[in-house]
């Protein structure tokens, strides 16, 4: 989801390919809220997000510019994990490497 796009689950799915446990005191949202990603590829590597890590992401609405999003591409019903930011009515996502 770093390199590469993967595919995305839709939305309607309840059946995860695996579960992670997390320890209740590590995290401070519902965890109905929370999934995981594996990531695949190199693009967020200077973020320190590596070919293979597990992330863990908070779903909702609205993200912030700079923030880091798995990013669902409507169309090609992919997620990626990048940087967001706005430029007018556009949105880019970018990269940690240059």
């Amino acid at each position: 989801a770093a390199g590469e796009p993967i595919g995305a689950i839709p939305r309607e799915a309840h059946d995860p390919e695996e579960w992670i446990e997390i320890a209740e005191g590590l995290v401070n949202v519902p965890s109905d809220r929370l999934f995981a990603l594996r990531v695949k590829g190199n693009s967020m590597i200077d973020a320190s997000v590596l070919d293979g890590d597990i992330v863990i992401l908070r779903q909702q609405d609205t993200a912030n510019d700079g923030d880091m999003v798995a990013a669902w591409i409507e169309g090609d019903e992919e997620t990626t994990l990048k940087y967001l930011y706005r430029d007018g009515a556009d949105v880019r996502l970018m990269p940690a490497n240059p």
